[in-house]
């Protein structure tokens, strides 16, 4: 018995240890998940930011900043019919220049005199493909003061060309038109004059003054994000405001009156 006793402690101690050491052993195990779990997370990352496609197609995987695919307004295929069926130096370098302007952001506006030189090209040139290219070009370039001339190209001979300007509408205004380029030409001339009217009210508003005047934009933006930074700054110290309310200690209402002795000698009982 004695013997028992004197070696419960030990007993006890090499228990402790073998607990420990399985803590300990499972603490590794853990934190060695955790890790492979943080490496196939930031793998992930890569693969997704980087892209796991070597094809040159995709414009997102050209571009250094942006991941974002821009749409095409129109195939490869009918720039290069258009640039082969050009019958002037003039539409053949104004197709390469509208080709070149595919599946990139419109903050790199055309000067003014290539979007007239663009614009006259869209109604002289007497080959369907050109005009076009033409008229996918003027959407590319961002030009909203094209608008009228690319209402008119709705109602031309040639559906793809048709096609073209209702897409390049669709990107700088946001009308969509639901036709299919094989639909009748009536049908097109309707859609042309019920968004001839939208531009009239367009025109008369505000709004077209901000979309062609660079100083009149950057006066909007300015004040745009004034105005957002006003906003957020309401909205913490609102939030701000909420939080001290809430941790706040709540305050004792006064006594009626002052306790009597009597009160007193009830409350705590004595003799």
């Amino acid at each position: 018995m004695l013997r028992m006793a004197a070696l419960t402690p030990l007993i006890h101690k090499r228990q402790d240890k073998v607990s420990t050491l399985m803590a300990l052993r499972q603490e590794m195990k853990t934190r060695s998940f955790d890790s492979l779990a943080h490496a196939l997370l930031a793998i992930w990352c890569v693969l997704t930011l980087v892209g796991c496609d070597s094809s040159d197609d995709s414009v997102s995987r050209k571009a250094k900043g942006s991941p974002v695919e821009i749409a095409r307004l129109l195939p490869e295929t009918v720039y290069a019919q258009a640039s082969q069926l050009a019958s002037t130096p003039r539409e053949e370098s104004i197709v390469k220049s509208c080709s070149r302007l595919e599946g990139k952001p419109t903050a790199n506006a055309l000067p003014q005199n290539t979007i007239e030189v663009m614009q006259e090209v869209l109604f002289e040139s007497e080959t369907p493909e050109v005009r076009a290219a033409v008229a996918a070009g003027l959407g590319n370039a961002g030009s909203v003061t094209s608008v009228p001339r690319l209402l008119d190209a709705l109602e031309d001979d040639s559906p793809v060309t048709r096609h073209a300007a209702a897409k390049s509408v669709a990107k700088l205004m946001g009308w969509h038109v639901t036709l299919q380029p094989r639909d009748s030409p009536k049908a097109w001339s309707e859609a042309a004059e019920q968004l001839r009217e939208r531009w009239l009210l367009f025109e008369g508003s505000d709004l077209y003054q901000v979309a062609t005047d660079p100083e009149a934009r950057k006066r909007a933006r300015e004040v745009a994000e004034k105005r957002s930074l006003f906003m957020r700054q309401q909205g913490t110290a609102r939030k701000g405001g909420e939080q001290k309310s809430a941790t706040q200690p709540e305050t004792l209402e006064p006594p009626a009156r002052r306790p009597s002795d009597e009160d007193l000698r009830q409350q705590f009982k004595l003799d």
